[in-house]
């Protein structure tokens, strides 16, 4: 997966104090984030991570699929979904930020280390 980074304002900012700063690291932190963390930034008002999906990569297919997610299981089931479906169709997973160049995540890569966390958190 690229290494490409947002630009600052476009970081998410969780209720702890860690910034994510890619997809990748989102997928990586979604695992091992500390339910609290999790459900200040999901529950029945608001899913703060499917809209900075939406909103900053522009990716709603994504971003609605992880939208009525409402445990980190649900959501990294929803996000290995939608990697197999596009593994599935051949697809390539394009990530355009705003303001910063295009920004592909090999879908091999990314679906491995989210079945691997899931594996592990169960």
């Amino acid at each position: 997966m690229s290494a490409k980074k947002l630009e600052e304002s476009q970081y998410f900012y969780t209720c702890d104090g860690n910034q994510l700063k890619s997809l990748k690291e989102f997928f990586d932190v979604l695992p091992e984030m500390q339910d609290s963390v999790f459900s200040h930034h999901v529950n029945g008002e608001r899913n703060d991570f499917a809209n900075w999906i939406i909103n900053i990569f522009q990716n709603s297919d994504l971003g609605n699929k992880i939208q009525s997610s409402q445990t980190k299981k649900e959501m990294i089931s929803s996000i290995i979904k939608y990697l197999e479906g596009k593994k599935q169709k051949n697809e390539s997973i394009s990530i355009s930020p705003k303001a910063i160049r295009p920004l592909t995540i090999t879908k091999e890569f990314a679906l491995s280390k989210m079945k691997e966390s899931y594996k592990k958190n169960g």
